[in-house]
């Protein structure tokens, strides 16, 4: 954080040292506990106008999500954002949702400003059908339903409840959209489901030597 200096009218305040009338910063500490009531205060204030908190959220979401610049920064193990979903083989319809998704992603990147300064202005200049669009773009890259095997000792950043919670979560979002794989196009075929499946045997299956 940058440090903030006392100002009167526009010019440092005098100090009683004559170190060439430079004005002493504020102690970081002091700092900390003003930034904290001015946290509080904001969360209260953004609480009580919930139109500007939503456009807040968009605009979190957009730097996030849609610009390059906040794009590069992301941390290589971001697991909500960029979830490998490569484990989707043999899906011939996989692809067809992935383009367009990037389709989306990439009409709303041409929308939108190249920088941070003017992104806040372009958000809340979109309509409030645009604005939920975009809204519903950035957070479904959140959305994470994939099944992973945890450590059985629940050691490490990912555990056994974890990733219940996760799936339990995915199942409310299937049921409130609606969500049918048939017509999202998966097929269940040998290579992607049917030949990977181990089937238990039949106590009265005869041996093809017996048929």
């Amino acid at each position: 954080m940058q440090r903030t200096a006392i100002s009167v009218a526009g010019h440092p305040a005098e100090t009683e040292e004559d170190d060439e009338d430079a004005a002493k910063p504020l102690p970081d500490r002091l700092i900390t506990e003003l930034t904290a009531h001015r946290t509080l205060a904001l969360r209260d204030a953004l609480a009580e106008n919930p139109a500007i908190t939503f456009q807040a959220v968009l605009h979190n979401f957009v730097l996030n999500h849609l610009l390059p610049v906040r794009f590069l920064r992301k941390l290589p193990g971001d697991r909500t954002s960029y979830t490998d979903l490569s484990t989707a083989r043999s899906w011939s319809e996989r692809e067809r949702v992935r383009k367009a998704i990037e389709a989306r992603h990439e009409s709303w990147k041409a929308r939108l400003p190249k920088n941070e300064t003017d992104l806040w202005d372009v958000v809340t200049a979109l309509d409030a059908t645009a604005q939920a669009s975009l809204f519903a773009h950035c957070a479904s890259s959140a959305v994470n339903a994939l099944y992973e095997p945890a450590n059985r000792y629940n050691q490490g950043p990912l555990s056994a409840h974890g990733v219940r919670t996760r799936l339990d979560q995915a199942d409310v979002l299937a049921r409130a959209v609606g969500l049918d794989l048939v017509q999202a196009g998966w097929r269940p075929t040998v290579d992607n489901y049917l030949g990977r499946v181990t089937k238990p045997p039949h106590s009265g299956s005869r041996s093809r030597s017996e048929r």
